[in-house]
């Protein structure tokens, strides 16, 4: 008599995944501590591990599920989003591009807690149209699979460069909300500041 096996979630299969990998990758250090002795292994170890964004993300969310587009319908804005790491509270996207950041408890967007995600305001920047953004405008976060988060803005200011680095609303902890923090880390053209946007899921 066959007993069937229970289906296995996307969680579960993700999991099984990155066991697979793990083992893989101690088979492949073996080799190269039998085949090039330890100076092959320390450099096999710092090519897999050593600052790879690739590895914290995947332990942070299965691809699948990932991010990949930020729009604010109400500015025109539509952008794709990538992976990045922090570098202490230092903001630094790629040069043109849009990207939510790993490290110090960030969350991945619609994940409950904080968020954070940057572009440049800048002329060519990301985020150059984000200026006109408002309370009550919608932030919308879509995913691999096709799935979309709707967050109302609930907040938009100009911030100092210390504000930047030490702002409660981007970088305090808090379990009681979706939140996305969207931040220029650099200063807004024509204007004094950094601009934040907050926005929560309603």
């Amino acid at each position: 008599m066959t007993t069937a096996r229970p289906p296995v979630s996307p969680r579960q299969r993700a999991v099984y995944r990155r066991r697979r990998l793990a083992v893989s990758g101690l088979g492949l250090l073996l080799v190269a501590v039998l085949v090039q002795g330890v100076q092959g292994a320390s450099a096999l170890i710092a090519g897999t591990f050593g600052g790879a964004e690739s590895a914290t993300t995947t332990a942070l969310v299965d691809p699948s599920y990932a991010p990949v587009r930020i729009d604010v319908p109400a500015t025109g804005l539509s952008q794709p989003l990538q992976v990045a790491g922090l570098d202490g509270t230092d903001l630094k996207p790629p040069a043109g591009k849009v990207a939510w950041f790993t490290g110090l408890d960030r969350v991945v967007p619609g994940e409950l807690g904080t968020a954070v995600v940057a572009a440049q305001a800048g002329e060519g920047g990301a985020f150059a149209g984000l200026t006109t953004v408002d309370e009550g405008d919608r932030v919308v976060i879509t995913f691999a699979d096709g799935v979309t988060l709707v967050l109302d803005v609930v907040a938009t200011s100009l911030i100092d460069d210390d504000e930047l680095h030490d702002s409660q609303l981007i970088w305090g902890l808090q379990t009681e909300t979706r939140r996305v923090a969207v931040v220029t880390p650099d200063e807004v053209p024509g204007q004094d500041g950094h601009l934040l946007v907050v926005a929560e899921l309603a």
